[in-house]
């Protein structure tokens, strides 16, 4: 079975898509602009999506009463890389619709040099299921200096640990606020985010 994606052509199928990509049923609380952003190009599509999303969780009144202290930007820096395999990027991506697999996420590694797109699925996102992974990937192709992920502080520590374990000299890994490829051009982040969902589709045939 392949899984496609509902094109949105009218204002109220858009308001409808944005409602129910930003409410979290499971919860009942309010997803993130990066988590309503996941969910809408998931499952939908139009040209404006990315501008939309970011726009409706904006003017979400009960997401501005839940957030009322509004906090400064960090100053970003460049990343400064020298040649391939030497920092790689980590994102995840879902959840999404669920495969035969019960693969729901997608864990994509990026070549910060070479732009290179590494895209696993994956059954949940936890530390060890991605430290899993990732080592995998460095067994197979090689040992990079540094790996940065926008993840929380929590998972951060988790990764380290089973890095410790798994490797004899591990990467060091480097938090940073979001997006960390924050550089480049947003057809970049598309492009990953496409790529993995991507592999993510060829899973659900």
């Amino acid at each position: 079975m392949q899984y496609m994606r509902l094109v949105v052509l009218s204002e109220e199928e858009k308001r409808s898509a944005l409602t129910e990509c930003h409410n979290n049923p499971g919860t009942g609380n309010h997803s993130s602009v990066r988590g309503t952003q996941n969910r809408a190009i998931a499952g939908y599509y139009w040209p404006t999506i990315i501008q939309d999303v970011k726009e409706w969780v904006r003017s979400c009144h009960r997401c501005q009463l839940n957030d009322p202290i509004k906090t400064v930007v960090p100053v970003l820096h460049s990343i400064k890389v020298k040649e391939p395999w030497e920092v790689l990027g980590l994102d995840l991506i879902g959840p999404l619709p669920e495969t035969a697999r019960n693969n729901k996420y997608v864990l994509t590694m990026t070549d910060l040099y070479t732009k290179w797109v590494i895209a696993e699925p994956m059954q949940s996102k936890t530390a060890a299921e991605v430290s899993l992974i990732i080592t995998a990937k460095l067994y197979l192709f090689g040992m990079v200096k540094k790996i940065i992920t926008d993840q929380g502080k929590e998972f951060f520590c988790k990764v380290k640990c089973f890095f410790c374990i798994f490797l004899f000299s591990p990467p060091t890994l480097v938090p940073t606020y979001p997006p960390y490829f924050s550089c480049k051009s947003w057809h970049s982040h598309l492009l990953i985010l496409i790529s993995g969902l991507i592999c993510f589709q060829l899973c659900l045939a």
